[in-house]
């Protein structure tokens, strides 16, 4: 079985296809696979020596070049198929960005900003986990 981290990043920012904002998240485009080219959610593998917290806060800087404040531990999705290279427990982490903070963030090729409302088709069980966070956003709301 293996450990790994994801966060859901929420900003609200501009809707240019709209005239009022909307809450968008950054995906990261997976460069090997399973799901290759595919977008993901920031995450990865924790390492033996790192908390779980400290790995999804540097695996969210080394993607998207964004570092909140403050990481809440939203859940544990832990299916069992949820990945096709074998047992994978990942634990998801969530925050709220300002506009300004999310503005700084990576943006290019691998990184881009999504309205969290109109999600591509995502790798493994994404979009179940954003689905999930913004149901635990709206409520706390």
């Amino acid at each position: 079985m293996s450990l790994a981290v994801s966060t859901v990043i929420f900003a609200l920012k501009d809707d240019p296809s709209a005239a009022l904002s909307a809450v968008w998240i950054p995906l990261v485009r997976r460069t090997a696979a399973p799901s290759e080219n595919r977008w993901a959610l920031p995450g990865g593998w924790v390492t033996a020596d790192e908390g779980l917290a400290d790995a999804a806060a540097r695996h969210l800087l080394d993607t998207t070049a964004l570092a909140p404040t403050y990481l809440e531990q939203l859940y544990a999705f832990g299916d069992v198929g949820r990945s096709p290279s074998g047992r994978v427990v990942s634990i998801v982490y969530w925050a709220l960005v300002l506009p300004e903070q999310a503005d700084r963030a990576a943006d290019g090729e691998n990184v881009r900003w999504f309205v969290a409302d109109e999600l591509p088709e995502l790798a493994f069980d994404h979009n179940a986990i954003v689905d999930y966070a913004l149901w635990r956003l709206r409520t706390k709301l």
